[in-house]
């Protein structure tokens, strides 16, 4: 891929890419990244609208409700560790088998707890309505195969995307025509909430089946419990800080779903679908760059902060350019793509957009601290970003509705991300970092 992408950029170019082994890797390691995302953003949202044409708002709008209440414990399951695992797989490359099979029964152990606590929510927020704890046990069975995404973590350490991939890409085009044979049959909901759950086991034994081809396998009795505890002590924050992102990004159609109703909820996520398959771009970059990043930190800070710049610079203003353009045609894309009665879902996404920006700048300061081993602010950047947009919620959507929700969600995020930075001193360096990404400041190194 990265051969056929290279033969188009000018001869000097191509010879410094050949020249430096580390860049190939890394430029071939976003293709492959990048392909991914592309793929499963493009066909999530043409598939997605097919089935809200089918679904109408009221069905779609229940399907997201249940969706977005079993992410919101969904960070149970993952342990925030994806980040601090590829970190130790790079710093230590011989206790390898520890840290994979450790991270593997915590993600497990997780799974089933978010299985447990998304349903005991549906039946406290829903009490007496079946149909929707139905749907969303049926969606939280997603949490437990998620544990093979250790193996991802594996393949980043080692900037190899490839098999993760293809393995991905297997199971999203294989449940997206199962997802179109459903509509053609006319199936129930029921049904397109276990194909949800059903991408995810069907990508965790291709993922484990091109491991293991790789000669790559980890058995479980190389748990090491200091390891696991070690890993759980590291990550708590982490956790604190994915509940609440998972807060700030899905309370809004938990909200709307209790005080709206579901037909609100589906014109807020036939919107949300479209601007949240943007993020594609920083999440992708983002992982693949990181272990580069915290080899570069450990060799030079100025060369460090240098990289981390042009990243930041990079996916910010692609963010920008991507947030006006939305804006722009918001309306003629959700006509286009849902039809007349998702109408109202067009001034969602002009607000919604946004917040792309604002995610861009998230996932460079989450390097960051990382890097730097300031993982409590992540907690306390999530936790303050979701009281925000809780508290704008509650008040908004009463008086605005989706609109209101949609502008709390860009809040939110601008409270978490950047006003949150600026309060806490041992992070302003970071600050610095986000507006030299926005405006060209002198990189002088500071205190």
């Amino acid at each position: 891929m990265l051969n056929g992408l290279a033969s188009a950029l000018p001869s000097a170019m191509r010879q410094q890419i050949r020249n430096r082994p580390l860049l190939r890797r890394l430029l071939g390691n976003s293709a492959w990244q990048l392909s991914d995302k592309v793929c499963r953003m493009g066909g999530a949202v043409l598939v997605g609208a097919y089935v809200a044409r089918y679904l109408g708002p009221s069905e779609l709008g229940l399907l997201a409700y249940a969706t977005a209440l079993a992410t919101l414990v969904s960070a149970i399951a993952q342990f925030g560790m994806g980040s601090l695992v590829v970190r130790d797989l790079v710093a230590r490359p011989g206790d390898r088998p520890s840290i994979l099979a450790s991270a593997w029964l915590l993600r497990v152990g997780g799974g089933f707890a978010a299985m447990a606590l998304s349903l005991a929510l549906s039946l406290l927020l829903r009490p007496g309505d079946g149909r929707s704890a139905v749907i969303v046990l049926l969606i939280a069975c997603m949490a437990v195969p998620q544990a093979w995404d250790v193996i991802d973590y594996d393949y980043q350490s080692r900037i190899e995307a490839r098999p993760v991939v293809v393995a991905r890409n297997l199971s999203f085009l294989s449940l997206s025509a199962a997802k179109v044979l459903l509509v053609l049959l006319r199936a129930p909901l029921p049904c397109f909430a276990l194909a949800l759950s059903g991408e995810t086991a069907l990508s965790a034994v291709l993922l484990a089946r091109m491991w293991r081809k790789d000669g790559w396998k980890v058995p479980l009795f190389a748990v090491n419990w200091s390891e696991l505890r070690q890993l759980a002590a590291m990550s708590w924050p982490l956790v604190i800080a994915g509940l609440s992102t998972s807060v700030y990004m899905r309370i809004d159609q938990v909200m709307l779903g209790r005080m709206l109703g579901n037909a609100d909820v589906g014109l807020f996520a036939a919107a949300v679908r479209i601007s949240e398959a943007l993020y594609f771009l920083p999440m992708a970059v983002g992982a693949s760059v990181a272990p580069a990043l915290t080899a570069a930190h450990a060799c030079s800070i100025p060369d460090y902060e240098q990289r981390f710049l042009k990243v930041t610079r990079l996916l910010v203003w692609a963010a920008i350019a991507v947030a006006i353009c939305f804006t722009l045609f918001a309306r003629p894309i959700i006509l286009g793509l849902y039809g007349a009665r998702f109408a109202g879902a067009a001034a969602v996404l002009s607000i919604h957009t946004w917040a792309g920006v604002l995610v861009s700048l998230g996932v460079c300061s989450n390097l960051w601290l990382i890097n730097e081993g300031h993982l409590k602010y992540t907690m306390y950047q999530t936790l303050l970003g979701a009281a925000t947009n809780l508290a704008l919620n509650l008040f908004l959507i009463p008086r605005s509705g989706v609109t209101g929700a949609a502008f709390a969600t860009c809040v939110g995020y601008f409270v978490a991300v950047t006003l949150t930075i600026a309060i806490l001193p041992k992070a302003r360096r970071l600050l610095h970092l986000q507006l030299a990404s926005l405006v060209p400041l002198p990189l002088t190194r500071g205190p």
